[in-house]
């Protein structure tokens, strides 16, 4: 039932989003949400999952995913902020060892999550979902240059 919901879902939102159809809500929040319902769609496609995985899955999914972005943004708040040209040789340094520290939070969050998704799932599908948000991401850059293309060429 959900994987039928997701793939309808999909066909609906692709159609919106990558092949010109208008939505009701052209405003940034639901170009994000449609995003994420492809992504759900896309993920839940690729792993196959079963509805009980599926009912199991997305939340601790969707709760790494939250995390994920606390992370980023307050690194990105952090860089925005130093990033000049009057960068003195201390700030280098203390972005740089931000850098790594931001990147072993990351890391030890993926590590962390691991765990969860092993108790809910395979290997060999956490395997695929690795690959699936990699997938994603790339057909989602692959799209939008495609849509500046046209928008330049037109």
């Amino acid at each position: 039932m959900i994987t039928v919901l997701m793939v309808i879902l999909c066909s609906s939102v692709n159609a919106q989003m990558f092949h010109g159809g208008k939505s009701q809500k052209p405003d940034k929040q639901h170009k994000k949400e449609n995003i994420e319902a492809m992504k759900v769609a896309f993920i839940t496609r690729k792993l196959n999952l079963t509805t009980e995985e599926a009912k199991v899955f997305w939340p601790v999914y969707d709760e790494f995913e939250a995390r994920k972005k606390e992370l980023n943004q307050a690194a990105v708040s952090k860089y925005r902020k130093i990033l000049t040209d009057s960068l003195t040789e201390k700030q280098a340094t203390d972005l740089i060892d931000q850098q790594i520290i931001q990147a072993q939070k990351m890391l030890d969050l993926r590590k962390e999550y691991l765990v969860k998704f092993k108790q809910i799932l395979p290997s060999k599908k956490i395997a695929k979902l690795y690959d699936a948000e990699k997938n994603f991401r790339r057909l989602l850059m692959k799209e939008l240059r495609e849509k500046r293309k046209e928008k330049k060429d037109k």
